[in-house]
């Protein structure tokens, strides 16, 4: 399962650097071509918080952050896809600092679901170890 877990905490990491500098880029409106990349970067971000929900799940983490990690991706989609159309004109710079501000959540949901498996698993391996 460490392996899984260094391949999907790498992932979420990766895609989460990717997906600040090229949300950047196309807010500053330098990057509309990199509208389709952000996407697809964004659909592997949010498969990657699910695999680490996942892995948080087989590894017996509490079931709450878990449960909050896999509803959080639910949203980082819903509000990647349907963005675009909210409030269009000038208020729509609300909705991209939503969308910043729900994606960096979904980063530490990561970052904090990434850490409690580790601890579970280097408790497991000390359990063990004494027997």
């Amino acid at each position: 399962m460490e392996r899984s877990l260094r391949l999907v905490q790498l992932t979420l990491r990766i895609t989460a650097l990717l997906q600040i500098v090229g949300g950047a880029v196309i807010w500053s409106g330098h990057g509309a071509a990199l509208v389709n990349a952000h996407a697809g970067v964004g659909l592997l971000f949010v498969l990657a918080l699910w695999g680490l929900a996942a892995l948080g799940t087989r590894a017996r983490v509490g079931p709450g952050l878990v449960i909050r990690a896999a509803a959080w991706g639910i949203i980082v989609l819903w509000l990647g896809m349907v963005q675009t159309r909210m409030w269009p004109g000038p208020p729509h710079v609300y909705v991209r600092v939503l969308h910043l501000i729900v994606g960096l959540a979904a980063i530490g949901l990561g970052e904090a679901l990434g850490a409690r498996i580790r601890r579970r698993l280097a408790d497991a391996a000390q359990l063990a170890a004494t027997y």
